[in-house]
């Protein structure tokens, strides 16, 4: 994801349902809109991911369901650890250091050998500049798909 919007438009006219998201992604640039759906058994008003258009303003729309955000409750809660990082360190990104972390990173590392290795800096600081590197594209973990965010999760340039 590059760049997202709350509640950009609505789904079809003005009484019409409002859409939860409009998000770019890196391959998408144009973007799609997100709609959380509810579960068909919540409620007879609810609209079913079935029943909705499959275009929106002339962008893809994405239903979320519950099934959808419960098989993405890790990633979920281990972004909803990384983004305070990134908002609290965006004015003040170190670049010397994000590239010498990427350096250090020629081979699977964990964030506390990482954090052991750039002692000298602010712990806070080291976590920031790695997942501004991993938001960007340029660092890997694939743990953070599988496995809570711990001192034990892996990270690899690209």
């Amino acid at each position: 994801m590059s760049a997202f919007c709350e509640r950009p438009a609505r789904l079809n006219g003005s009484t019409s349902p409002i859409l939860d998201f409009w998000v770019s992604l890196r391959d998408q640039p144009d973007g799609e809109f997100w709609l959380l759906v509810s579960d068909p058994d919540e409620s007879a008003s609810s609209s079913s991911a079935a029943e909705l258009p499959l275009r929106v303003h002339g962008r893809p729309l994405r239903p979320i369901t519950a099934a959808l955000l419960s098989s993405l409750a890790i990633p979920l809660a281990n972004w909803a650890q990384i983004l305070p990082f990134l908002v609290s360190f965006r004015g003040h990104r170190q670049p010397l250091l994000e590239q010498s972390i990427v350096v250090e990173l020629a081979s699977w590392t964990s964030l506390g050998t990482l954090l052991e290795r750039f002692a000298e800096h602010d712990a806070a600081a080291v976590q920031a500049s790695l997942f501004w590197l991993v938001a960007g594209g340029r660092v890997l973990s694939p743990d953070l798909a599988s496995a809570p965010l711990t001192r034990s999760t892996r990270f690899r340039r690209r």
